[in-house]
C-alpha cells in the first residue's frame, strides 16, 4: 500500500506539471497507484490532499526561518525574505495560487509565514525602527507581497516589469521603517543607501520631466524646492506654488533650450525616472 509520503509525492508532481492546478482523483491515484478509498481513507477527500500537498511544499521552504537570528540586521531579513518569497512563487506557482486563494483557509505555513514577519519586524520595533506597530507593519508587508506575486502569476502579461516586485517592496519598506533606516553609509544599511538614493533620483527626474510638459508661470529658482524634502504641510497646490514650471517664458527652459534639445532632455529624464534602482528584483 501506498504511503501518506508516496501519495503526497505523486500529488505534488501532477500539480507542478499542471498549468491550472486541477488534478484529478483518478489521475492521483494512477500516479501513486492506489485505489481511491485509500486516499479517501488517509485525507479525507481530495481537495484536503491538494491543501497538504502546498501546505507541507511552502512550509519546507519556510524551514530556515523557524529558528531566530536574533543577531541579523531586522531590516535586511525583512527584505531578503521577500525576495525569497517572491522567488518561490514564481517559482512555484500553481501551489502559491492554492495556498493563498480566497476559496482556501487555515493553511498553517501560511499563518507561520506571517508569524515569522511578525517576529522579526517586533526586534526592528524593539531598537526603534518601525513607523507603525509590528502587527500593522506585518499586514502591510504581507498584503502587498501577496498581492504582487498573484497578480505577477496570473496577469503576467500586464504586470510583466521585473522590478516591479522590488519596487513595491522599497516603497513598502520606506513606509513601515521610515527614511532614517535607509540613509546609514557603511555595513548592512550601504546596499540600501544606494538604492535609495536611485530612488531619489528617479522621483526627481520624474518631476522635471513632468515640469517640463507644464504650461503654468515659471518661478525663478525651481531647483531648491525639487530636491528639498517634503513636510506635513505639503500639497499639491503649495508645491505647484514653490516649483512652478521650468518650460514657460522668461527664466524657463523654453527660452534656453531648443526643442530638439529639450526633446532630448525628456527622453533622458524619461530613462532616469523608469531605470530599476540597482539592487531590485523581480
Amino acid at each position: 500500500m501506498a504511503t501518506r509520503e508516496e501519495i503526497i509525492r505523486a500529488t505534488a508532481e501532477l500539480l507542478a506539471a499542471s498549468e491550472t492546478g486541477e488534478v484529478s482523483t483518478r489521475e492521483i491515484c494512477e500516479r501513486a497507484g492506489i485505489q481511491a478509498p485509500t486516499l479517501y481513507r488517509q485525507f479525507g477527500d481530495k481537495d484536503r490532499l491538494i491543501a497538504t500537498v502546498v501546505d507541507e511544499a511552502f512550509s519546507r521552504h519556510l524551514d530556515p526561518k523557524r529558528a531566530p537570528a536574533p543577531d541579523a540586521d531586522p531590516v535586511q531579513v525583512v527584505r531578503d525574505d521577500w525576495d525569497a518569497h517572491t522567488a518561490w512563487a514564481l517559482e512555484h506557482p500553481v501551489f502559491y495560487r492554492l495556498i493563498f486563494s480566497p476559496f482556501v483557509s487555515g493553511s498553517r505555513a501560511a499563518a507561520d509565514a506571517h508569524a515569522f514577519l511578525q517576529r522579526d519586524l517586533e526586534r526592528a520595533a524593539a531598537v526603534g525602527l518601525l513607523t507603525v506597530s509590528a502587527s500593522v507593519a506585518a499586514q502591510m508587508i504581507l498584503s502587498a507581497n501577496v498581492g504582487a506575486c498573484l497578480m505577477i502569476i496570473n496577469r503576467g502579461a500586464e504586470f510583466d516589469d521585473p522590478s516591479l516586485s522590488g519596487r513595491l517592496r522599497d516603497a513598502i519598506h520606506a513606509q513601515v521603517f521610515g527614511d532614517s533606516v535607509f540613509t546609514a553609509p557603511t555595513g548592512a544599511n550601504a546596499a540600501r543607501t544606494a538604492a535609495d538614493t536611485e530612488a531619489r533620483l528617479a522621483a526627481v527626474a520624474s518631476t522635471l520631466a513632468a515640469l517640463l510638459h507644464d504650461d503654468s508661470p515659471a518661478a525663478e529658482d525651481p531647483a531648491p524646492a525639487l530636491f528639498a524634502a517634503p513636510t506635513d504641510t505639503d500639497d499639491p497646490a503649495a508645491r505647484h506654488a514653490r516649483t512652478g514650471s521650468i518650460t514657460a517664458a522668461g527664466t524657463g527652459t523654453g527660452k534656453i533650450l531648443s526643442t530638439n534639445e529639450r526633446a532630448l532632455l525628456l527622453d533622458w529624464l524619461e530613462r532616469l525616472s523608469s531605470a530599476a534602482p540597482a539592487g531590485t528584483n523581480a
